[in-house]
């Protein structure tokens, strides 16, 4: 039995990302989209957000980026952290912008990072959580 108050919300009453932010200095403002603004780069993950419910603890969603910065090459690549884990793994390669859609496995804490070619970290999100009744 699964309660109704555990279900997606409609995009335009998503709440913001809660919890792991401040522990990573890359990250800029987080916006209720999932969205980190860090000057020249921007990283969004949608939803930006998992509920605490059983059964609801994870989602697929979608990693779109942009960098205006030209000093950065021509290609970027993001990483994906598992929750409370230091090494990372390749999601994607791609252009100054792009996209990518995720399978159903992100959890609450699970970080991406906007990196160029050489490692150096550009900008990351981490995805937060709600209580199923938020």
């Amino acid at each position: 039995m699964m309660l109704a108050a555990c279900g997606p919300r409609p995009s335009d009453e998503e709440p913001p990302p809660r919890g792991g932010a401040a522990d990573h200095p890359a990250i800029a403002a987080v916006a209720p989209e999932g969205v980190v603004e860090a000057g020249p780069y921007t990283l969004k993950v949608k939803p930006g957000y998992v509920y605490r419910c059983p059964g609801r603890d994870r989602t697929a969603a979608q990693v779109s980026w942009k960098v205006t910065d030209p000093g950065v090459g021509e290609k970027v690549e993001v990483l994906v952290y598992g929750r409370g884990e230091s090494e990372a793994k390749l999601f994607t390669r791609g252009g100054l912008e792009g996209a990518a859609d995720t399978g159903d496995w992100v959890f609450e804490g699970t970080r991406f990072a906007l990196v160029k070619l050489d490692g150096t970290e550009l900008a990351s999100y981490v995805v937060g959580g709600l209580a199923c009744g938020e």
